[in-house]
């Protein structure tokens, strides 16, 4: 059956639709798309309705400022645990393109659930990391002047009183972003904060409340590998109001949209660990429809359409051909995908990257698309998709289980070409795997290693081969049952430990061997587990 066509559109003529409907109060339907079943896709994209929900006005907490109190050591009044998510964040940003500069007010709405009483909060503040990117203009707690120090990437907030389980405290910070120019080398691999010629990223800008795990606030250290920040799930409310000379942008970014104005969009996105955007006066915009319904789309540049072999191959539909089929596959083999939209950005720097409900793929994978699923762009594509539920949906400390993730994602990918490249699956692995002949321990941590590629050949490739050898020994119907049930842990921050003890004691000695070739401590695991 031939794919639904695509959209391509520009910003003006999306917000003239936008506020056309708004006047004569039309609805325009997702269920316009057609479901995806992946075949070759080719033809000139036609334009598609885009989903408007109905616009409203807000504003944040009016702050007022009184004397900070010193810390109590008993609670005023007893707190019950709400049913709300317990980190919510309300941001209001202006955004000048031109200048590359982003003014914000943000809220934190912070729930105490670690069991026991907290005199600090530490927030990470990843922008803090590059020379002039960040300023902190104010913060407030509980609408009085807050105490707190900011050193390197650690915002620590004194709290006047303990915060016992279940009460909250409110946050309030005005701050500026100054993203920086994406440059070549290992830093280009940041290129998720910063901005080209194009394109502004918005990646980790935000100050964020910092997982909380044995008692302590995790703030790993910076390495060059990345993978250095663990994030609870939170709600995000975030509105993005265009300024300064160039407001003719489009906003990529995840959600579910609400249009305020021309210049303004607000996006709510449930139980997520990040808020990342893209802007650009420069893409165009693709969507397909998933099977389940998830509306998926593609912000990308007019150098996709690549020449191969005397004629032309639009890399931008393939892309968003494997997006959608993948998205669908990894929703009916390990749990619903839980929001209404997933976007895809075409992104001026290497590889890709993954966030809550929006993905990079860089730019090169497109302008040099072959012609075919034998391609870095299917592979990177795929595999930023799955961490959809290798990251967003079930979290970690990726800075030392790196493998909790990426290893996944990668035999993710192998799950796609044997569903819809089978005659693909040799060609992956020799291609992917194979090739590289990968040594290192699974287990490895990002400070382990002094380059990529080692790391790459240990975490990502050696862990597809292990995780390989695991569905083999335990038969297709128990290996997805616990990657299901793996993905059900997401209300904490997983560990090996998480993963292995979902398994019986049969099953683990059944797999022992596999854990001795490929961890560096196998039997740490099994200790850990006879101690529950």
């Amino acid at each position: 059956m031939p794919l639904q066509k695509t959209v391509i559109y520009t910003m003006r003529t999306y917000f003239i639709l936008v506020l056309s409907c708004a006047l004569v109060g039309c609805t325009l339907g997702a269920s316009s798309g057609n479901v995806v079943t992946i075949t070759p896709s080719s033809g000139t994209p036609t334009a598609v309705a885009q989903v408007v929900v109905p616009t409203m006005q807000r504003t944040l907490q009016p702050i007022s400022t009184s004397p900070t109190q010193a810390i109590s050591p008993t609670p005023e009044a007893p707190c019950t645990l709400p049913g709300q998510t317990p980190i919510q964040y309300e941001v209001d940003a202006d955004v000048d393109y031109s200048q590359h500069l982003i003014e914000a007010q943000q809220q934190i709405i912070y729930t105490n659930t670690t069991g026991e009483p907290l005199s600090e909060i530490v927030l990470i503040v990843e922008p803090n990391n590059y020379s002039g990117a960040f300023e902190l203009l104010s913060l407030m707690l509980d609408g009085e002047t807050g105490q707190y120090t900011l050193k390197d990437r650690r915002l620590t907030v004194n709290l006047p009183r303990l915060l016992f389980e279940g009460c909250q405290v409110a946050l309030n910070l005005s701050f500026r972003v100054y993203p920086p120019f994406i440059s070549g080398g290992i830093t280009a691999y940041r290129g998720f904060f910063g901005y080209s010629e194009r394109q502004m990223n918005l990646g980790l800008w935000l100050p964020m409340v910092a997982a909380y795990v044995d008692k302590e606030w995790v703030i790993n250290p910076i390495v060059f590998i990345g993978e250095q920040v663990a994030l609870e799930k939170s709600d995000w409310d975030v509105t993005f109001e265009l300024v300064g000379e160039n407001t003719d942008v489009i906003i990529a970014a995840p959600g579910s949209p609400q249009v305020i104005d021309a210049t303004t969009v607000r996006y709510i996105l449930p139980r997520a660990r990040d808020f990342t955007a893209s802007f650009s006066p420069h893409f165009q915009v693709r969507r397909q429809v998933a099977p389940g319904g998830t509306v998926v789309e593609l912000y990308h540049f007019d150098d996709t359409r690549v020449w191969v072999q005397n004629r032309y191959f639009d890399a931008a539909a393939h892309s968003l051909d494997v997006a959608t089929a993948s998205l669908g596959l990894y929703a009916s083999r390990f749990a619903p995908y839980p929001n209404e939209r997933m976007v895809i950005v075409q992104g001026d720097f290497p590889d890709g990257m993954e966030f809550s409900g929006i993905v990079f793929v860089g730019s090169y994978w497109y302008t040099s698309y072959p012609g075919s699923a034998r391609s870095y762009l299917t592979i990177i594509t795929v595999h930023e998709v799955s961490h959809q539920w290798w990251y967003m949906l079930v979290g970690n400390d990726a800075a030392y289980y790196p493998w909790l993730d990426e290893a996944l994602a990668t035999y993710s990918e192998y799950l796609f070409y044997e569903t819809y490249y089978s005659d693909l699956t040799s060609w992956w692995w020799d291609f992917r795997i194979n090739a590289y002949d990968p040594q290192g321990f699974v287990d490895s941590t990002v400070y382990d290693f002094v380059e990529t590629r080692p790391y790459i050949n240990a975490i990502y490739l050696r862990g597809a081969r292990m995780l390989h050898e695991l569905r083999e020994a335990l038969g297709d119907d128990v290996f997805f049952d616990l990657l299901r049930r793996y993905i059900a842990t997401e209300d904490v921050l997983a560990t090996p430990q998480t993963f292995w003890s979902l398994l019986t004691a049969e099953q683990l000695e059944q797999t022992a061997s596999i854990r001795a070739t490929y961890f560096s401590h196998p039997d740490d695991l099994l200790a850990v587990r006879e101690e529950r």
